[in-house]
């Protein structure tokens, strides 16, 4: 089944999305987990690259540590934000 709301990582970081609400469906890359968030590198397949998702790990209505593991597929929606760190791109 096709979500008509689903975006590709292609089109993500082609395509100046910033502040709005997105959906992605991939596969987990790698990822790590923090006191307060986790990280996950997520790729779909439309790319070589990657996006990174940062989630708060305070929620309760997410197994983060299920989440990260390489090569869980994921489903996530969220708001595409430029990344905070020094150096990197969006």
């Amino acid at each position: 089944m096709i979500n008509a709301n689903r975006t590709r990582v292609k089109d993500l970081l082609t395509t100046h999305t910033l502040d709005q609400i997105v959906e992605i469906w991939g596969w987990v890359k790698t990822g790590r987990v923090g006191k307060n968030v986790a990280f996950i590198q997520l790729s779909d397949g439309s790319c070589f690259n990657t996006i990174q998702l940062v989630i708060d790990n305070t929620v309760n209505d997410v197994d983060v540590k299920q989440a990260v593991l390489t090569g869980t597929c994921i489903q996530v929606s969220g708001k595409l934000i430029e990344s905070q760190g020094k150096g990197q791109s969006r």
